[in-house]
């Protein structure tokens, strides 16, 4: 539910992408506008490259009173 937990990799497998036709962006920095049903979403920084490690800064704005 809520907290940090590693999830399996089967995860990904089973849950479809909000941003699924999204071009992935190698910028420092890249806004997203969603309209979402009311639901646990997970969010996952990435990397261009995989393995490559890095540092992000995630802000979150809403229109209504968002659950943490």
């Amino acid at each position: 539910q809520h907290g940090n937990h590693e999830l399996p990799p089967g995860f990904f497998t089973r849950h479809q992408p909000v941003n699924k036709h999204q071009v992935f962006l190698d910028e420092r920095e890249v806004t997203h506008d969603f309209h979402l049903e009311p639901c646990v979403y997970v969010i996952v920084p990435s990397t261009l490259e995989p393995q490559q490690e890095s540092e992000f800064i995630l802000r979150v704005f809403s229109r209504k009173h968002v659950l943490r």
